[in-house]
């Protein structure tokens, strides 16, 4: 789980990160509405990344229902990124 936590953490500063966007894209430069979904991809990593590490380190006590309650963090997080992807979508 640690491993995954660095992962999302290390994707969410490349998405985040405008001049590592713009490295990425290559020689096209990114649109408003890219840069947008690039940023909101980011902060959904890093809002994943930081519920895995807290659950990695309440793993260790036994606490009944912490991986239900994480699930539903998990999906809370999830639905609110749907609905700023949407926002962005929408926006032509």
């Amino acid at each position: 789980m640690i491993f995954s936590f660095v992962l999302f953490f290390i994707l969410s500063h490349c998405f985040c990160s405008p001049g590592i966007c713009r490295l990425i894209a290559g020689e096209k430069e990114l649109t408003q509405k890219e840069a947008g979904i690039s940023y909101a991809f980011g902060t959904y990593l890093r809002a994943d990344a930081l519920l895995l590490f807290l659950l990695w380190t309440l793993s260790f006590f036994s606490i009944p229902y912490l991986y239900q309650g994480a699930g539903m963090l998990f999906l809370f997080v999830t639905v609110l990124f749907l609905k700023k992807m949407i926002k962005i979508l929408n926006l032509q």
